[in-house]
Parts: structure tokens; sequence; C-alpha cells
């Protein structure tokens, strides 16, 4: 099984996830390769593929879309899953665990399997965050186990 984990960061912190998410996959026997989302060429390597981006004022990053839309236009048939991270300093009383509409008007068009909210990302301030203090692993972990049990299953079958 071969599982493309694609990431589109600002600052990193979606990057760091998107690697520990490839992490735990790999732990579970599944080769999980970790690629900034620009630079994607051929999708057609992966039975399935796992894409998170920064959420910045309530978007998910353009290069993050711009895969979806390419995603939906090749018409990938392999299963998806979505998450996005919130920069602590976008925190501004909306429910950030709704995926953008620009998002789902591609997701609608693929096989996505589940789209989760991990984490609050440290951006720049406030001096001394770090990310590891803002992003609870453990939920990173046992989504990525989720994903790999269902990558397993379908394996097995």
């Amino acid at each position: 099984m071969h599982v493309l984990v694609a990431h589109g960061s600002r600052t990193g912190g979606t990057a760091a996830i998107a690697h520990a998410i490839s992490r735990r996959l790999e732990h579970h026997g599944v080769l999980a390769p970790v690629s900034d989302s620009r630079d994607v060429l051929d999708t057609g390597l992966y039975d399935a593929i796992v894409v998170g981006s920064a959420l910045c004022a309530g978007r998910w990053r353009g290069d993050c879309v711009k895969l979806l839309k390419r995603l939906a236009k090749e018409e990938f048939a392999g299963p998806i899953w979505l998450f996005h991270s919130v920069l602590m300093a976008d925190e501004d009383g909306r429910d950030h665990r709704a995926f953008p509409k620009h998002v789902i008007v591609y997701a609608d068009r693929l096989d996505v399997r589940d789209w989760v909210r991990l984490g609050d990302v440290a951006d720049e301030g406030p001096p001394g965050v770090d990310i590891d203090d803002t992003v609870d692993w453990d939920q990173v972990d046992a989504w990525a186990d989720q994903i790999a049990s269902v990558l397993t299953e379908n394996r097995a079958a």
C-alpha cells in the first residue's frame, strides 16, 4: 500500500502533523512518503492520499485546493483523507472544524473517507509557544491509526 501524505504549510506546523501521520502509517506497514502539495507530480503512483492544509482566514492554502481540484479532474479513485490545522493567531470565534466550501466542492467529487481538524498550530507568537504545546499528538496518532486500519483491511480483502 502506497499512500501520499501531502501538505500545505505556512509556518511548518501542518508539515509537522503530516510527518507524524506518515510515521504512524509506516508503523503499520504502509509506505507513506510526505510531500509539499506544490511538489506532487504523479498522483497515479498512490493507492490513497492524505491532504492537510493550514487554515488561514477560513481558507485552505491555494496549493492544497489545486491538488484537490486536480484529483477530482483526474478522477482519482482511491480513498482520500483530509485534515486542516488552524493558526492560533487565526482564532476568530468561527467554528474551524467545518471545512470551507471551496474544499467541499472538490471533496464531494472524491472518495473522501474523513476530514478533521488536527490541532491549533502556533504561528510566530506568542513567544515561547511550541507546536508540541498546541497539537494533540494522541489525536493525530489515533486518526492515522484509523486510516491504517482502513487501508490494511482493504489490503487483506
